[in-house]
Parts: C-alpha cells; structure tokens; sequence
C-alpha cells in the first residue's frame, strides 16, 4: 500500500514539474508579447497598466523558476526511506529524550 502511494507521489512530482516547465515557457512568451504592445502604446496610462501586468508575471516567473530548479525526486529510495522511518519509530524511549520538541 505505501509503494502504490510512493510510486503515485513520485508520478504526480513528475507531472508537476512538467507542467511548471510549460507554464513558464508560457509565462515568458506573454511577457515578451506585453512588451511588444507597450512599444506600440503611445499612452502613459496603458503603457502603465501594461507594465504592472509584466511586473506581476514577472514575480510568477521567479516563482516558476524557483520550482523547476528544485528536484522533484526524493533523496532516497522507497525501501531507504522506509527503513529509516521505522528505525526512528523503533525507539520511543530515545525519541523522548531528544532535546528537540517536535518529535515528542
């Protein structure tokens, strides 16, 4: 049961970060749209409108890139993971004594 929610977790890691490659693909195309339009823009307001759209696409894009690098692959296998989990839990005794509080 806990493989099947591993191997699950582990494919939706993986779609995730294909989606977040393709939404930031998406996101630079609009921003380079928007800058061309703002090149053909002789008003201020609209010129302006334009612009604070491209400041907050571009806080989405950091934001994008930020998660895209970042590796969605856990630090282990399954069985790794699983055996040190069940070594922590294998000892209440010392978990108590641990000075840091969240594990108690």
């Amino acid at each position: 049961m806990f493989q099947d929610f591993w191997a699950m977790r582990e494919k939706q890691a993986e779609l995730t970060s294909m989606t977040d490659k393709e939404n930031l693909a998406r996101l630079d195309a609009d921003i380079e749209e928007l800058l061309d339009r703002i090149v053909d823009i002789s008003q201020e307001s609209v010129s302006a409108a334009f612009g604070e759209r491209i400041a907050k696409l571009g806080q989405k894009l950091l934001v994008l890139q930020e998660r895209v690098a970042q590796p969605s692959v856990s630090n282990g296998t399954y069985e790794e993971l699983f055996e040190l989990a069940m070594k922590f839990l294998s000892n209440p005794r010392h978990i108590w004594r641990l000075p840091i509080l969240p594990e108690r």
